[in-house]
C-alpha cells in the first residue's frame, strides 16, 4: 500500500498496514516532535538546495511545481529517508515517489492565500490530515 493509501486508511480509522502510525512519520520527516514543521521546510528549499522556485509555487495560487525523487533525496537525505520508509514498512524508492506526490499538495493544503496554518500541535497535524487526505 503507498503512502497516500495507508494515510487515508488512519484518517478514516482503518487499521494501518504494519500498524504503522503515517502522521508520526510524517511529524519525523518533516518536523519537530509531534508537530510539522512545514516553515523549516519551506526555509531549507529556498536555501542553498535551489528548490524555491518550486516552494513558491505550493504557496501560491496558481499550478503546483513538481519535486523530482533526486531532489527529495537531495532535501531529506538518504539516512532520514530511510527511518521515514523503515517506520511505515515501505522502501526506500516507495517512500520517496510517494513524497513526491504529497509534498506539494500538504504545503498548498496548509497555505490558504499563500500564508501556512499553525502545526503547532498534533491536533493541528490532524485537521490539516484530515483536509488534505479526505
Amino acid at each position: 500500500m503507498d503512502l497516500m493509501g495507508m494515510a487515508s486508511d488512519f484518517l478514516k480509522g482503518n487499521s494501518v498496514e504494519g500498524g504503522s502510525d503515517v502522521m508520526g512519520a510524517l511529524s519525523q520527516l518533516i518536523g519537530e516532535g509531534d508537530s510539522l514543521n512545514l516553515e523549516s521546510l519551506l526555509e531549507s528549499m529556498g536555501g542553498a538546495s535551489g528548490l524555491g522556485d518550486i516552494a513558491a509555487s505550493w504557496l501560491g495560487s496558481g499550478e503546483n511545481l513538481p519535486i523530482s525523487a533526486e531532489q527529495v533525496s537531495a532535501l531529506f537525505g538518504s539516512e532520514k529517508l530511510s527511518s521515514f520508509a523503515s517506520s511505515l514498512g515501505i522502501d526506500s524508492d516507495a517512500a520517496i515517489d510517494t513524497i513526491t506526490q504529497v509534498l506539494p499538495n500538504l504545503v498548498d493544503s496548509s497555505s490558504p492565500e499563500g500564508t501556512l496554518v499553525s502545526m503547532d500541535s498534533m491536533d493541528d497535524v490532524m485537521n490539516l490530515a484530515k483536509r488534505f487526505f479526505s
